[in-house]
């Protein structure tokens, strides 16, 4: 909601800790299957992307790839490395 309704750079940034604080509160040693760890890493790699700042993105995508198990959300993570590289 934070992430729709954001307005400024502000708050883009905002929404986008939030989604990178679930990545860390729900790590995948304790929450192994949980889905919304990927899907917050997609949203923080693509706000990072909004926001100009394509390593963090990249960093995002490539954590969802490398560490999370394969869903939907792995897909979308390779569509949003792939805008960043092209």
């Amino acid at each position: 909601m934070a992430a729709a309704a954001a307005s400024t750079l502000v708050d883009l940034e905002e929404a986008r800790a939030s989604f990178q604080n679930v990545v860390v509160l729900f790590g995948r040693e304790l929450y192994p299957g949980l889905t919304w760890r990927s899907a917050a890493g997609v949203r923080s790699g693509d706000l990072a992307r909004l926001v100009g700042k394509d390593g963090e993105a990249s960093a995002s995508y490539l954590e969802v790839l490398e560490h999370e198990p394969p869903s939907k959300w792995t897909g979308r993570a390779r569509i949003g490395l792939a805008r960043l590289l092209l």
